[in-house]
This record gives structure tokens, C-alpha cells and sequence, in this order.
């Protein structure tokens, strides 16, 4: 059985929280993200709400809706990650949850109309009979595909909730990806080259080698999502 709760001295500091304002955090489920990507619905929405106290948290949980990916949930400690999308229906608000160049997990206020599609990384895939295989997407989800259309790397649009893909991002020389790790975390920019399990990205003034792991492709001619400092 997991434990309840964790020491916020010892919680990953992708959490983004205070160390001495009290002794425990919520402990995200596991779920959908690794916990050192991932985040409690409770934290994240003492983020986007920084005076609420717990109890109200909780109170917004159970009497109002609110939707990750387009269903609703009402447990505090589901787990939210990068690149899910919170609603909030009651206050006609929409978050995407982001990596910040700080390495912390942080909620980026979007339009209603970006709140219905998600971008996905491809990150493997097994044929379950000759025409029909498994992908295997970023943040847990499985889709049963009648070809093999998506390369490992790359990234599709979902559309939310129904987990239908729309487009199709090929990892290549000129898309635009968004950083989840490393030194260049947070950070979206271009592929100048691909090299083994290394890209060249260049972003603002700079240009760097990075992982290829580490990437998550955004946009073709421009990024879908925006940076969130």
C-alpha cells in the first residue's frame, strides 16, 4: 500500500512547493506520470488557487466539476502531468499543465478552445495480431490502431475526452518540441538535427545538444502549446 502522504522536504521538486510551511504534501496515486513528473490534483489547484486551505480544495473537488482530460474527478490525489489539460466549468477556466524552466510543474491558463485536444508522445507499441497493434502514448494512454502510422518519438493530437487522433507531429529537422528534462528544461524551440539519441535545438538566442528523450514535438510550422516561465 502507498503511503498517504510525503515529507515536502522530500518531495521532488518538480512540486514547486514551500519546505517549512508545514510537514507533509499530498501524495499523488500512482497513475499516469512518474511522481517525479507528476503532481496531486490537490497541489495543482492550490496553485491555481493560493489562498484556498485544504478543506476548500477538497470542498471544490466534491461540489464543483473538475475535469482532467475531459473527465471529472474528485479525487485529490489524482495525478496531473505535463501536457494534461484541467477545466474548470464553474469559473469558465482552462489550465494546461506545463513544465516551467524551473523544473516545476505549473498550471498555463488557455483558451476554451485548446482545452479540448492534447498533444501525446508516442513511446512504444506491440502488434496484438497482424492488422491491429497497441500505441503506446505519454501520460498512460493505449490506443488500438488498425496500421502502424506513428513512429516511436513523434507526437499525435488527442481530442478530449474521446482520445480520438487528429494530427500527427513528426518528430524531425524543424519542428518545434518542448523540453521535459535536462539542463534546457521548460524550454520550447526548433530541431536544427537529429544525431542517434541526440538533437540540436535552438531556442531564443541559443542553440544546444540535448537528448532526443527528452523532446516532446509541439508544432510543425509553430508550437501549439507556449512556454510558461
Amino acid at each position: 500500500m502507498s503511503k498517504k502522504h510525503i515529507k515536502r522536504i522530500a518531495a521532488p521538486r518538480t512540486w514547486g512547493i514551500t519546505r517549512k510551511s508545514s510537514t507533509y504534501a499530498v501524495r499523488p496515486f500512482p497513475g499516469a506520470h512518474p511522481m517525479q513528473s507528476g503532481i496531486s490534483l490537490h497541489l495543482l489547484l492550490q496553485g491555481i488557487f493560493p489562498q484556498a486551505t485544504g478543506r476548500e480544495i477538497r470542498h471544490i473537488l466534491q461540489n464543483q466539476e473538475v475535469l482532467v482530460d475531459g473527465k471529472r474527478r474528485k479525487e485529490k490525489k489524482h495525478i496531473v502531468g505535463p501536457m494534461d489539460v484541467i477545466s474548470l466549468p464553474g469559473i469558465a477556466k482552462q489550465y494546461r499543465a506545463m513544465i516551467s524552466p524551473a523544473n516545476t510543474i505549473v498550471a498555463q491558463e488557455i483558451a476554451a478552445a485548446d482545452a479540448g485536444w492534447k498533444i501525446c508522445k508516442v513511446t512504444g507499441k506491440h502488434r496484438r495480431s497482424a492488422k491491429e497493434l497497441w500505441l503506446h502514448l505519454g501520460s498512460g494512454r493505449n490506443l488500438l490502431m488498425q496500421k502502424d502510422a506513428y513512429p516511436i518519438g513523434d507526437s499525435v493530437v488527442i481530442r478530449l475526452p474521446s482520445q480520438e487522433i487528429v494530427s500527427h507531429i513528426p518528430l524531425q529537422k524543424g519542428a518545434w518540441v518542448c523540453l521535459t528534462a535536462g539542463r534546457h528544461v521548460g524550454k520550447i524551440g526548433t530541431v536544427e538535427g537529429i544525431e542517434g539519441k541526440k538533437i540540436t535545438v535552438h531556442a531564443g538566442d541559443e542553440q544546444f545538444d540535448t537528448l532526443k528523450e527528452y523532446a516532446i514535438a509541439v508544432g510543425k510550422d509553430k508550437p501549439l502549446v507556449e512556454g510558461k516561465g
